[in-house]
């Protein structure tokens, strides 16, 4: 795969290594393709230690796709992935031509060649031709004319996948089912078949052909007579390239216009769709993958998974991702409305310690509105005591001196008795023995 950069990625060492698929992993076809210009549903075998199908490998396989799937530790073929191929699809999908007997090519694979796969056959009534070793790439049909042009859409899709994301991209499992339908449906076409049978001189029968294949070279590729009309830069300079009449100046600049702007269109239009599906194909790289659970609890040997079934395990698994998704869904909600009932309960916190302040505040303004009257009162009330006792003050003067006067005229009577008499001050006679 070639990529393009920059001279000023070179220059200043941003290219650090070529980017390339670097998956080491198998996944093996099974194919099938009759003289009737037909071919069954592709087998393909992924490496998988539970046996089981993980659910992003079919992510982007539709109610319309038509393949069976298989899982097995290593991702080969085995002894019974090939029985169950030949009782689960080969004998049910060609028992409907109405033959009584249907001849079977294979080649000398252990899987073929075997007792028990020669005896199922044989009960299905089905005849076993095994080709010589060391003949299938010219007398099996699939191989002289199908594996390669699959081969080649397979690469072709694989590059420009790659290539479009800007090297952002790695093969993995997610990816392969999109691109090998592609290259499936390239590659097996009527066309294809009918060529690859009478390529190989089976059908219709012509030894001549497979021995002039072995002696003769393959022909070259012939330009068309009318070619398409070019759309890029280099179809664009061929075209130039081959013109015939000697062009004018104005012909020449305008050649260099759609060229220039042909660039320009290839090179935005290459980059945004990279990107875009770089981006996309990223999102379905960092999903967690998830088993399908088509196998049962007393299985654990390798089984083949018709599109029904897979069909069925995806819209289970749809559907109880839909549950999931709901369940996240309502748990939000109810995180929500506590969020919300919280900062309801904060609020009205801080509203009711708004208004315990307001009421001690209230509080406190009345209190010191009562302490400010009371003293007003007190000071009222003071005042008009000290004006009733300076009203008084006369009175208490005259009562004295009467009680002096009467002291001393007292004073001045004959002693009647040895109790000697005193008087205060407010008039009150203190008597005291004599003896004292």
């Amino acid at each position: 795969m070639m990529r393009v950069v920059s001279q000023d990625a070179l220059k200043k060492g941003k290219l650090l290594r070529a980017q390339q698929d670097g998956s080491r992993e198998f996944i093996s076809l099974l194919a099938y393709i009759s003289a009737a210009k037909k071919c069954l549903s592709p087998l393909l075998i992924y490496k998988g230690e539970s046996h089981d199908i993980i659910d992003t490998w079919l992510e982007d396989f539709g109610e319309e796709d038509e393949a069976w799937f298989a899982s097995i530790s290593n991702g080969w073929s085995c002894d019974k992935i090939r029985m169950l191929w030949l009782k689960q699809l080969f004998d049910r999908y060609t028992k409907v031509l109405g033959a009584q007997r249907r001849l079977l090519l294979v080649d000398g694979h252990s899987s073929h060649v075997n007792m028990a796969f020669v005896s199922l056959a044989d009960s299905l009534r089905i005849i076993l031709l095994i080709l010589p070793p060391h003949t299938t790439h010219h007398l099996q049909p699939l191989d002289v004319g199908l594996f390669q042009p699959l081969s080649t859409a397979y690469s072709k899709a694989l590059d420009r996948t790659i290539y479009e994301s800007q090297s952002f991209t790695s093969m993995t499992k997610r990816l392969f089912w999109t691109i090998f339908k592609e290259a499936w449906g390239v590659a097996f076409t009527v066309e294809n078949i009918t060529k690859a049978w009478a390529k190989a001189g089976v059908y219709p029968v012509d030894s001549s052909k497979t021995l002039a294949m072995i002696e003769s070279k393959p022909e070259l590729e012939q330009l068309p007579e009318n070619p398409p009309t070019p759309m890029t830069c280099k179809s664009i300079r061929r075209m130039i390239r081959v013109h015939k009449e000697d062009p004018e100046k104005v012909t020449k600049v305008l050649f260099r216009i759609v060229e220039r702007l042909a660039t320009q269109h290839e090179i935005d239009d290459h980059v945004n769709k990279g990107l875009c599906k770089a981006l996309i194909l990223e999102k379905k790289k960092r999903q967690k993958a998830k088993r399908l659970n088509l196998l049962r609890e007393e299985d654990s040997e390798p089984q083949l998974f018709s599109p029904g079934r897979v069909q069925a395990a995806k819209a289970y698994q749809a559907q109880k991702t839909a549950v999931e998704e709901q369940k996240k869904v309502e748990v939000a909600e109810k995180k929500a409305q506590a969020v919300e009932k919280r900062l309801q309960k904060d609020k009205d916190k801080v509203e009711k310690a708004l208004q315990r302040a307001m009421q001690k505040q209230e509080a406190l303004a009345e209190k010191e509105q009562k302490r400010v009257e009371l003293e007003a009162q007190k000071e009222v009330e003071k005042q008009a005591e000290i004006e009733r006792m300076s009203s008084k003050k006369p009175k208490k003067a005259s009562n004295t001196q009467k009680c002096q006067e009467k002291s001393s005229e007292q004073s001045h009577a004959p002693e009647s008795s040895g109790v000697a008499e005193k008087s205060t001050q407010s008039g009150r006679v203190v008597k005291t023995p004599h003896k004292l």
